[in-house]
Formats: structure tokens, sequence, C-alpha cells
């Protein structure tokens, strides 16, 4: 994942766990900036919001507090522990994955 790799590079130039982190999440930002543009520049969109605005201003809000407490307690979490359970998570689920692909 684009924020694993990030984060991954962090640790490799010796940047502390929760520095990393935030490093992933400031370069999140352009790139969902981006991907919002083009997602606007698309014509059935503007018209999808424009007919449900207060739909959309309640999704923007919500996951936007969602996104900052989110982010808040992973560099609480960061800052006196590892990546760990992280990599066994994703090790898990890749395995899943596999799994069913091959099934």
């Amino acid at each position: 994942s684009r924020s694993g790799t990030t984060i991954m590079s962090g640790r490799v130039l010796n940047l502390k766990r929760d520095e990393s982190a935030k490093f992933s999440f400031y370069l999140s930002a352009p790139i969902i900036l981006g991907a919002v543009i083009l997602t606007c520049l698309k014509g059935e969109t503007i018209t999808i919001v424009s007919t449900n605005l207060s739909y959309f201003i309640i999704g923007i809000l919500v996951s936007f507090i969602v996104g900052i407490l989110t982010i808040k307690y992973l560099l609480k979490y960061l800052k006196n522990h590892d990546f760990k359970i992280f990599m066994w998570y994703r090790l898990i689920l890749a395995l899943i994955v596999i799994i069913s692909l091959i099934i």
C-alpha cells in the first residue's frame, strides 16, 4: 500500500515511527485532492453531488472527523509501539486473498 511504502521509507531514512507516519499522512493530502478534482471533472459527478448536497456535506464532515481522530490515536499508539501488528495483519490478509483466489 502507499502508506506502508512511505512509512517504511521514512523508517529506512531513520525517521521515528510517529514522524514516519506523519510524513505518510502529509503525502496523502495532494493525492486525495487530485483524486477529488479528477472525479469532480466527470460530468455525472457534479450532477450527483448537486442533487444530494446535504448527504455529500455530511459525508465529508464525518469522514474528516473520523480521519482526524484515527490519525490522532494512531500517532499516539506509534509513540510507544511498533508496526508489527500491522505487518501481521497485512500478511494474514494477503494469505486470505491468495487462498480465496486459488479456490
